[in-house]
């Protein structure tokens, strides 16, 4: 009887040792599981960032473009017939030129 009583000791501790195993485990995967879903969240506001800066990068390059499109430029000088710094036919028309004229109305 004796052994058996040290054998239903051993698995009692064994028992009690394997229950503390398991909410160590329980626990672990809890804190990693609240850890996984920061760090979801911290890409999804990275993704939704870098989506921002895209945008913005394409808005700021559409808004430069409307800005020197705006700007005058050789096709509406006053000068146009006379100017002798008007492009030749095939080169680029000068923007913001410091001899542009408004033309006639």
């Amino acid at each position: 009887m004796n052994n058996l009583s040290k054998d239903i000791t051993e698995l009692c501790l064994d028992a009690a040792n394997l229950k503390a195993e398991y909410r160590s485990v329980i626990a672990e995967n809890t804190r990693l599981k609240s850890e996984v879903e920061f760090l979801r969240s911290l890409l999804g506001q990275s993704i939704d960032r870098l989506a921002s800066e895209k945008d913005c990068k394409k808005c700021s390059m559409k808004l430069h473009s409307n800005a020197i499109s705006n700007l005058p430029s050789c096709n509406d000088c006053g000068k146009q017939k006379y100017c002798a710094s008007r492009p030749q036919l095939g080169e680029w028309a000068r923007i913001n030129c410091m001899h542009w004229q408004k033309g006639e109305e």
